[in-house]
């Protein structure tokens, strides 16, 4: 019994779920990695302890893209970083500016400050290719 609802709990979740693509363009060179953030709550919009799902990808001469999979329908946004000194994280400035590239999913962009969920928001329904530019 328990494995009939284990193998329908999965068949389930993998029928209701769909795919991102990132592709992210703008890449100013090669050097360090791409840092991608997917998020499904306005509340913590672009905030680390906020990533509904998170990834560290390399820079190819080919583009540079992600797919987060398995994911459930529903509404996201996506904030992508160029990790220029492959140390893992989105380095700023003093006054908390991005020192490196960042791009928003929609093209959001902040007004004196980050962008907001609503701007950045879509809806996942189906397999969905999302295209960000960095802007430095």
């Amino acid at each position: 019994m328990r494995k009939t609802v284990l193998i329908f709990l999965l068949f389930t979740v993998t029928l209701f779920s769909s795919e991102i693509t990132v592709k992210v363009t703008g890449l100013k060179s090669e050097k360090g990695t791409v840092g991608l953030g997917l998020f499904n709550t306005d509340q913590y919009f672009l905030r680390k302890e906020g990533k509904y799902k998170k990834a560290q990808v390399k820079i190819t001469k080919n583009g540079t893209f992600y797919t987060f999979k398995n994911i459930p329908e529903g509404i996201y946004a996506i904030g992508v970083y160029h990790d220029e000194n492959a140390n893992g994280k989105l380095d700023k400035n003093l006054i908390g500016f991005p020192k490196e590239g960042v791009g928003i999913s929609n093209g959001a962009k902040g007004s004196f400050g980050p962008p907001t969920f609503k701007d950045a928001k879509f809806i996942l329904k189906k397999h969905k290719t999302v295209n960000i530019h960095i802007n430095y």
